[in-house]
C-alpha cells in the first residue's frame, strides 16, 4: 500500500468515526430534552388526608409537588392545591399518595362529615315524633334539649328537670334520614360537642329528654335552673 493510499484510508476511517460520534451525541441531547419536555408537577400527600376535611384546610404543608414523567401521570391528578380549595376530600388519602381530582367533590357529597370539625360531633337521636318536632324541623334550625331525671338515681319519684344544651344544630331530620315509621318513632342527627354529646347520652339513657325550636330572629336564652316539684310550684306564678 503506498503512502498516499494509506493517508486516505485513515482520513476516511477519521471522518466516519466523527460523524458516529456526531450521531451519537444528536441522539443523546434528544432524549434528555425529550425527557425534560416529558416532566410535569403533580401534587402528593404530605401526610394522611381523611375523608371530610376541607379542600380550603389542605392549603399549606398538607401536599408536596414532584416531578413526574407524563407516561407515569395518573390520571385527574392536580399541581394545584387551588384545585380543591371549595371542595372536600370524599375519600382518605394516605401520605405519599398523589393526589386526583376524583377524590375530592362537593361538600354535599360528603354529607355531615363537611359540617364537623375539632372537638364537634354528630348524633344520631330517635324519639317520638313530638319529641322531635317532626314534621316542623329543617336542616340548619336551632334547638335546646330539654332533659329530666331522677336526683338520686334509685329514687322513683324524685323527678327533676333542667336545659340540657342550647343553640344545637339540626344536621338532618327524619325525612332526609327516611328514618320515620308509623309507630310514631323519628329519628334526627344534631352537632354537639363532645362534652354535650355525652351529656345528652347519659340522659338519653338514664332519663327523658325533649328538644325545643329556637327562634330565627333575635334568639335568646334564658335561665338554666334546676327545676322540680317544689320549685315548679313556687315558681308557677313567674
Amino acid at each position: 500500500m503506498s503512502y498516499r493510499t494509506r493517508n486516505i484510508t485513515i482520513a476516511s476511517g477519521l471522518a466516519l468515526l466523527a460523524v458516529v460520534f456526531m450521531v451519537v451525541y444528536v441522539s443523546k441531547s434528544r432524549n434528555s430534552a425529550d425527557v425534560g419536555k416529558g416532566l410535569v408537577s403533580v401534587l402528593f400527600a404530605a401526610h394522611d388526608i381523611s375523608a371530610g376535611t376541607p379542600g380550603s384546610q389542605l392549603q399549606s404543608g398538607a401536599f408536596v409537588t414532584k416531578q413526574v414523567p407524563q407516561s407515569a401521570v395518573i390520571p385527574d391528578s392536580i399541581s394545584s392545591p387551588g384545585s380543591v380549595a371549595g371542595e372536600v376530600a370524599t375519600q382518605d388519602i394516605l401520605a405519599g399518595e398523589p393526589v386526583t381530582a376524583r377524590k375530592f367533590g362537593p361538600a354535599a357529597a360528603a354529607g355531615v362529615r363537611s359540617r364537623i370539625e375539632g372537638t364537634q360531633r354528630v348524633v344520631q337521636l330517635s324519639g317520638d315524633k313530638n319529641q322531635v318536632l317532626d314534621g316542623t324541623l329543617q336542616a340548619g334550625d336551632r334547638v335546646d334539649i330539654l332533659g329530666s331525671w331522677n336526683v338520686p338515681e334509685n329514687c322513683g319519684s324524685c323527678h327533676v328537670s333542667r336545659m340540657l344544651v342550647r343553640n344545637v344544630l339540626v344536621v338532618a331530620t327524619s325525612s332526609e334520614l327516611g328514618a320515620s315509621d308509623q309507630q310514631g318513632q323519628a329519628s334526627l342527627q344534631l352537632r354537639l360537642t363532645a362534652n354535650q354529646a355525652s351529656r345528652v347520652f347519659w340522659v338519653a339513657k338514664n332519663g327523658d329528654w325533649w328538644l325545643a325550636l329556637r327562634p330565627v330572629v333575635k334568639p335568646r336564652s334564658g335561665s338554666n335552673d334546676v327545676e322540680n316539684s317544689r320549685s315548679l310550684l313556687q315558681g308557677a306564678a313567674r
